[in-house]
Order: C-alpha cells, then sequence, then structure tokens
C-alpha cells in the first residue's frame, strides 16, 4: 500500500489501484490494492497462466475428438444426453 508523505510523494512512483469483487462462502466484497508497475506485470503473467491452465482442462481430450467416432459414443454431452 502506498502511504502518503511529502518525502514518499516527492518520489512519484506510479502505482495502479485495483477492485476485485469477490464472492467468498456466498458472502460479496472488495478487495483493494494498489501495485507498481513490476508488481502489476507479475499479477497480469500469473493470471495469464492460471487461465491457459484452465483452458487446457476445459478442453476435450484428444481422444475424444470429433475424428474418433468410437469415443463419442460414451460421451456425456454438458446437458447429460450421450452423444
Amino acid at each position: 500500500m502506498t502511504m502518503s508523505s511529502d518525502k514518499l510523494a516527492s518520489i512519484k512512483e506510479p502505482v495502479v489501484a485495483l477492485d476485485f469483487d469477490v464472492v467468498e462462502s456466498g458472502k460479496d466484497r472488495t478487495v483493494s490494492v494498489e501495485l507498481k508497475k513490476e508488481e502489476l506485470d507479475s499479477l497480469i503473467s500469473s493470471l495469464e497462466a492460471a487461465n491457459k491452465v484452465n483452458i487446457q482442462h476445459l478442453m476435450i481430450p484428444q481422444e475424444m475428438s470429433v475424428t474418433n467416432n468410437s469415443s463419442l459414443q460414451n460421451y456425456a454431452h454438458p446437458d447429460n444426453h450421450t452423444i
């Protein structure tokens, strides 16, 4: 968190202020953070890596691809119908 004082104000280090709306245990709350550029870059890299992993887990495995019809016989569609 950036503190306010005459000495610190003269440093003029830019920061970004972010507010995250979080739902935790069924309750909404706001998490506020202030980050320097390096911290923001690190956060963005971490979020991009997490998103990449999440996308990979959501993709249908290779053995379930449309080109392999025999594997699709027992694949449950999200609306609980078998393809």
